[in-house]
């Protein structure tokens, strides 16, 4: 049977919550961020060299040489997880409006062999002496803003410098330069900016941070305890997240004006529990198991920005039974080019769109019995953000639990209610159950779920809702058998980057 919704589990958790989570900075032992390097090109044409008040800087690494990042933990579980960074490019860029004038010195062709070598100065030599003029001439004496590269010990490898300037001192013969100048912080030098990120996998015009998961706890028993135990058949989890993003930051006033998060998701869940009671009374018990929680540092440009995601994932199920009765679950379920827009500033602005996951899935047990075995999923995924020093120290993530409610009832009651701490449902047997349905025996299915977005120490339900999957029926199944289902979940092609993932 398919349905478009039993996974709005996975999926709109992923989505709404790409946003935000761990402290990025703090990434597992040996997953390294990715640092991102300057990047710039040389003019090839006459630019002014009048100081400007708005400058923009470039910075990119290439992904392809770092390696797969495994992480977080499996909690003992003997299986398998890991998280790695897709192959391609990342890319950000820092749109800055300056406190004072500032000239970027990469953007000037003209000037070759900067240095910084000496304390307290900046040497700038001109090839051309029609260039140097024109320095002298529009450069102010004091009071303006050098930006380098790292050449000539300007800064740290691969990054950026900023200078304030308090004098200059001009070698007509050399066409040289030489700045009195300070070292600052960006944070010093600029009333705002606007950090932009993605990546740029491969060849493709698609742009996000890019990770690819797996999760495989198949064979592995997940809770034994009391009167209950839990074994994970099938359990495999492949999905793959794409998160660019942007923010806008006031210096002046130490404000975030501006920050938000685009994430695409696509997923595929294989999940196939067995479930054992062995109970002398009515029992209800909440058993879960949480496989992996994982940091990752993404990226990072020293000083200006690191970004980090965060995965958390569990499996569980809540059990209301008595006697000795096995049941078995099955969930096949995945997600394409589902997407979320996350706003940190207007939670209104926020918008979830292409959430149409499909899913097959089946029930069968051992005898009959009245009883709740409902399966669940959490998962949380979130992204932390950190710019400018710590002026801004951001987390946020969306949880979800949707809970796949199995209501098997199997001496004609009237009613069965399913309570947990995120609601209730109440399940009224069919018309005439007594007489319709051999020996009493019906079955009603549902599934609930909401979805929790956090950001700092505020959090808000994005989403809440019931689906029904089987209305109430007597209880004659003609499901396809749990067996048939495909243990090797595949995520689908997807659409923007026509590329294909293969999860096992």
């Amino acid at each position: 049977m398919q349905f478009s919704l039993t996974s709005i589990l996975f999926a709109h958790s992923v989505a709404a919550a790409a946003v935000a989570s761990p402290a990025p900075a703090a990434a597992v032992p040996g997953a390294e961020p990715l640092v991102l390097r300057a990047v710039w090109k040389r003019q090839t044409k006459a630019v002014s060299l009048a100081p400007a008040n708005k400058i923009s800087l470039k910075y990119s690494g290439d992904s392809s040489s770092s390696k797969g990042l495994t992480s977080g933990s499996l909690l003992g579980s003997g299986g398998s997880s890991s998280i790695a960074a897709s192959k391609g490019v990342t890319s950000a860029s820092i749109d800055g409006n300056m406190k004072l004038p500032s000239v970027v010195l990469e953007s000037i062709a003209t000037i070759k062999g900067v240095s910084c070598a000496t304390k307290g100065s900046v040497i700038i030599p001109f090839t051309d002496a029609t260039d140097y003029a024109s320095a002298k001439k529009q450069w102010p004496a004091k009071d303006f803003v050098f930006v380098t590269t790292s050449d000539g010990s300007c800064a740290s490898d691969g990054q950026r410098g900023f200078y304030s300037v308090s004098a200059l001192a001009f070698d007509d013969k050399k066409t040289t330069v030489t700045a009195t100048a300070a070292s600052a912080a960006i944070k010093d030098v600029m009333n705002d900016a606007q950090v932009q990120w993605a990546t740029t996998p491969g060849a493709k015009a698609k742009r996000s941070l890019d990770l690819d998961l797996s999760i495989d706890l198949s064979g592995k028993k997940l809770v034994d305890q009391g009167p209950f135990s839990v074994t994970a058949d099938v359990a495999k989890y492949t999905g793959d997240i794409s998160i660019s993003g942007s923010l806008s930051f006031n210096f002046l006033k130490l404000k975030l004006s501006s920050m938000s998060v685009d994430l695409d998701y696509n997923s595929a869940l294989a999940l196939n529990l067995t479930t054992a009671v062995k109970a002398s009374k009515d029992t209800t018990q909440s058993l879960k198991f949480e496989p992996l929680d994982a940091t990752v540092s993404a990226f990072s440009i020293p000083g200006i920005l690191d970004v980090g995601p965060l995965l958390s994932f569990g499996l569980g199920v809540e059990l209301s039974a008595s006697g000795t009765v096995t049941v078995k679950t099955g969930i096949l379920t995945t997600f394409t080019d589902s997407k979320v827009h996350l706003d940190f500033i207007d939670a209104k602005s926020s918008t979830a769109t292409g959430w149409k996951p499909v899913t097959t899935m089946d029930n069968t047990f051992s005898v009959d019995a009245s009883l709740q075995v409902n399966p669940y999923a959490e998962l949380t995924v979130g992204m932390g953000v950190k710019a400018f020093a710590g002026l801004v120290d951001l987390t946020a993530s969306v949880d979800t639990k949707p809970t796949l409610v199995n209501s098997f009832n199997a001496h004609a009651e009237v009613t069965s209610t399913y309570k947990s701490d995120t609601g209730s449902i109440t399940f009224s047997a069919p018309k005439n159950v007594d007489k319709e349905c051999k020996n009493g025996a019906w079955f009603a299915s549902s599934l609930q779920f909401g979805v929790t977005a956090s950001i700092g120490t505020l959090s808000t339900d994005l989403f809440s809702t019931t689906i029904p999957v089987f209305e109430s029926q007597c209880f004659s199944f003609n499901l396809i058998k749990r067996d048939d289902l495909t243990t090797s979940p595949a995520l689908p092609r997807r659409a923007v980057t026509g590329r294909r993932i293969a999860a096992y």
